[in-house]
């Protein structure tokens, strides 16, 4: 769940695709045919979102609240094939995470001393990651990318509305070039090769760049909008 914010439900809702109204199966559904899927808390695990409110009364973050940004709605049938992805502020946080892939025989992992917490790298700043290795004697290996070595370090777009923040994404979608294009290519290349589609970080670069100015992504966004539509 967000802690402050928008929540990214408000996001995929303002982008045409609505994921609040269906069931787990139909979760499951989606997923299987466009190769996306999203979990809405009060909708699919309404026992956790009834922790939520804890967080104000407390004031600070309860354990439950970092659990919430580790688990994962997805199991596959080979741990190995599972790929967990984070985001965090506090580095204490990021070797809570290791531990606790070693303890559930998580394989593949990605954690990032991400934007407000979030998996979003950074362009103004080092991005600081961890990414499984089990060649290594720690189990991981330790990243720090360096946007100005790639061309395109820069400062970060301030948020000044949802209706703003919406058009720019949809700017992204049609390929138009926008001042939050080179956070997208920056973070769509990373994980491109994260997940095994591009052989080393350049390549996803390269690869993110054209599948946003190929109309490649425009043509996967309508496809799940599309099928969504025909789920409900």
């Amino acid at each position: 769940p967000t802690k402050y914010g928008v929540p990214l439900i408000q996001i995929w809702q303002g982008l045409g695709m609505d994921f609040s109204q269906l069931s787990v199966p139909q979760v499951q559904q989606v997923l299987e045919r466009t190769g996306l899927g999203f979990i809405y808390l009060p909708q699919h695990f309404p026992q956790a979102h009834q922790l939520v409110s804890y967080r104000d009364q407390i004031g600070k973050r309860p354990p439950i609240a970092t659990m919430e940004i580790l688990w994962s709605a997805y199991r596959s049938g080979d741990q190995g094939e599972t790929h967990h992805v984070a985001g965090y502020v506090h580095p204490p946080t990021e070797n809570l995470f290791r531990q606790t892939c070693q303890l559930r025989l998580v394989k593949n992992f990605t954690f990032v001393k991400g934007l407000e917490g979030s998996c979003d790298l950074p362009r103004d700043r080092t991005a600081i990651i961890a990414i499984s290795e089990p060649s290594s004697s720690q189990g991981f290996e330790r990243l720090l990318l360096h946007p100005s070595e790639y061309g395109l370090a820069g400062k970060e777009v301030p948020f000044e509305s949802t209706t703003k923040l919406l058009a720019h994404y949809q700017e992204i979608l049609k390929g138009k070039s926008n001042p939050l294009m080179p956070a997208a290519i920056w973070n769509g290349g990373f994980y491109l090769w994260r997940c095994g589609v591009c052989p080393d970080f350049r390549a996803g670069l390269a690869k993110a760049e054209d599948l946003f100015t190929s109309g490649n992504v425009a043509q996967k966004f309508n496809e799940i909008v599309d099928y969504l539509h025909k789920v409900k």
